[in-house]
């Protein structure tokens, strides 16, 4: 298979590229035979722990590119500084501010599928979900198979601008906050960890709920987490 590879123009011909590619690489995916891509995670938490896990060996970078709102972790801690980049939509942003905070390293680009490259040699890549409707995660390290995704990536960062140049940016605070609320930590455990009061992290839930147009906790937890309400 010939992976798609076309000239940027405009941010609907970003959008048109990664639609393509992203069915070019599930077309891979569900290939029998096609060793370029290997299936190595079903399921929300295995997703994370994988994800976790292969991040922490980067030598260099990490680019994270989401379709969703799910709020993004800090960066994978490694023996060698890391460079974070993270891209979303703008519609994104819209229906999770907390995405623009300072310290998510979020930037607005065209972003039309989920997909992590690390240091230029491994990729992972959305698969399709089971029909137990669970997510799953593939991975591939083939030349051939990156060259298209790193050139779409570098285009993307192109035309990208950060997330925290938006009006009405939240808190830092607000973003550790909103990172225990998504863990399903207890305010008396984020409170410890911030070294402030529960009534202050109270406050700070109350204005998370906001934000993401919660109108409780659980619900505002399934948003922080990419969940559609």
């Amino acid at each position: 298979m010939t992976m798609t590879q076309l000239s940027p123009r405009t941010d609907l011909d970003l959008q048109r590229r990664g639609s393509a590619l992203r069915e070019e690489m599930l077309a891979v995916a569900l290939a029998p035979s096609d060793p370029r891509l290997r299936l190595v995670a079903v399921g929300r938490h295995a997703i994370d722990e994988q994800v976790d896990r292969i991040e922490s060996m980067a030598r260099a970078s990490v680019t994270r590119m989401q379709t969703g709102w799910r709020l993004p972790g800090p960066c994978p801690e490694t023996v060698r500084p890391v460079r974070l980049s993270v891209m979303v939509p703008e519609q994104a942003v819209a229906r999770c501010p907390l995405l623009a905070c300072p310290g998510t390293g979020v930037r607005v680009a065209p972003v039309a599928m989920d997909l992590t490259l690390v240091d230029d040699h491994v990729a992972m890549i959305a698969g399709p979900v089971t029909r137990r409707h669970e997510p799953t995660l593939y991975a591939s390290t083939n030349h051939e198979l990156l060259l298209p995704l790193r050139e779409l990536r570098d285009d993307l960062l192109e035309v990208s601008e950060p997330a925290e140049d938006a009006p009405d940016v939240p808190t830092s605070r607000q973003l550790e906050v909103a990172r225990s609320l998504a863990r399903g930590d207890k305010d008396v455990t984020t409170a410890r960890r911030l070294g402030t009061s529960v009534r202050t992290v109270e406050r700070e839930v109350s204005a998370i709920l906001a934000l993401v147009g919660a109108g409780n906790r659980r619900e505002a937890t399934m948003i922080l987490n990419g969940a559609a309400r």
